[in-house]
């Protein structure tokens, strides 16, 4: 929200708004208004939101003003995926960066959720909570994955399947099914909607081979139909990014942009906050800090650990909501027990309720396979992490974790 405020100031708007955390809520903010956007964590009985329904007042979510602002580009580009849609997003800002375009992400890059562009190029993440990517029509759609996750609005992973399609239905051009010759991308589909164009590897057959990495930062030839362009290399960690990187290249080589612009770009990408952050050593261990919390994605978090070469490594884990932790209870202990010793946190609630009786069983089944144990105050995790027989510890979730992290890092 804080990025599309500054969307519209830039434009002229006068702009206001209100927080549960900073003032509240209340009937007065809307008055004298010409529209209200809200968050889809907003209840529909909201003060705001009835008060302004009241008076006639235009109500919009923030998904479907994000579909607004992004008809004023000529080019737009969406970047959805159950994993890695943040990362990527801010791939294509780096290598753009030359057009100066209009970047909207869902984290935090070089310390800014996006830039306001002087071009009319809108690069996008595109967020399928509650089936918010429906509100974009965009250029170039970029489908990364497909995994069940959200629970509360997608039951069945044909739940998600169906919502993705229609999402490539609104796009001109969708590029999925990219082939990485290394690893297979678990949860991808392969339908292909009659109503629009689907580049996938059986098309234009963008892919990459020769793939190494270097103490967990991998490098890769991309091939555009068998015929290598040229040598990838990057700077931050994991296969996962590696793939995601797959995915910048051909979408930026697709829209036309010099391939040494786009080497250049990836190699000089640092990392979104939060997505395996390295934060520093104390107390002879390195830390980290990442936004996993699905099952796939806690995996992916423990290969790059490993491919830096730790080689005992804890994690302190924040499962994130209830109904996500008893849909993956099983997985997740089973990706929690790659790990040394994990610490498992109280649940992240956000929207709903329960007590820490889920997060003790969680810890229970981790115990089963690995050193698991539940912790629910951070002095005793801190001190615990202290004591900890390992070379590296990573902060897990998308809750409070990435500030706890920091907390202990900052603790003396």
């Amino acid at each position: 929200m804080r990025f599309l405020m500054e969307l519209c100031e830039k434009s002229g708007a006068e702009v206001s708004g209100s927080d549960e955390r900073l003032g509240g809520h209340d009937e007065s903010n809307v008055i004298d208004v010409d529209l209200v956007v809200y968050s889809l964590a907003i209840s529909p009985d909201n003060p705001e939101l009835k008060e302004a329904r009241a008076r006639g007042i235009p109500v919009l979510s923030r998904a479907q003003f994000l579909g607004e602002i992004a008809k004023n580009y000529d080019t737009v580009i969406a970047v959805a995926g159950t994993h890695g849609k943040t990362t990527t997003t801010a791939m294509l800002w780096e290598i753009f960066e030359f057009a100066h375009p209009t970047v909207h992400i869902g984290g935090r890059y070089k310390g800014k959720n996006g830039q306001v562009g002087e071009s009319k190029i809108f690069i996008t993440e595109a967020c399928e909570y509650r089936r918010a990517f429906l509100s974009l029509a965009p250029d170039i759609a970029v489908v990364l994955n497909v995994d069940h996750d959200h629970v509360d609005c997608y039951p069945t992973p044909l739940d998600a399947q169906k919502a993705f399609l229609e999402f490539e239905q609104n796009a001109g051009v969708t590029l999925k099914n990219l082939q990485f010759d290394l690893q297979k991308n678990q949860g991808t589909y392969r339908e292909i909607c009659d109503t629009n164009r689907v580049i996938d590897h059986a098309d234009s057959n963008y892919c990459a081979k020769n793939i190494r990495h270097e103490n967990g930062c991998y490098s890769f030839d991309f091939c555009v139909s068998e015929h290598a362009v040229g040598r990838i290399e990057l700077s931050v960690r994991g296969i996962h990014n590696a793939q995601n990187a797959l995915y910048a290249a051909a979408t930026a080589y697709h829209y036309g942009v010099d391939f040494q612009r786009i080497k250049s770009g990836l190699k000089s990408f640092v990392g979104v906050s939060g997505r395996l952050e390295f934060l520093g050593l104390k107390n002879g261990k390195a830390i980290y800090t990442d936004y996993a919390h699905h099952p796939s994605e806690i995996a992916a978090c423990n290969a790059a650990l490993k491919e830096c070469g730790y080689k005992r490594i804890m994690a302190v884990f924040e499962p994130h909501t209830y109904s996500r932790t008893k849909a993956f209870f099983a997985s997740s202990s089973q990706a929690l027990g790659g790990f040394d010793s994990v610490a498992i946190l109280p649940v992240f609630a956000a929207r709903e309720r329960g007590d820490d009786e889920l997060a003790k069983s969680l810890s229970q089944a981790v115990y089963k396979i690995t050193r698991g144990f539940f912790v629910s105050d951070s002095e005793t995790l801190f001190e615990k992490i202290k004591n900890e027989d390992c070379d590296a510890v990573v902060f897990m979730g998308a809750g409070k974790s990435d500030a706890l992290a920091k907390s202990f890092f900052s603790d003396k």
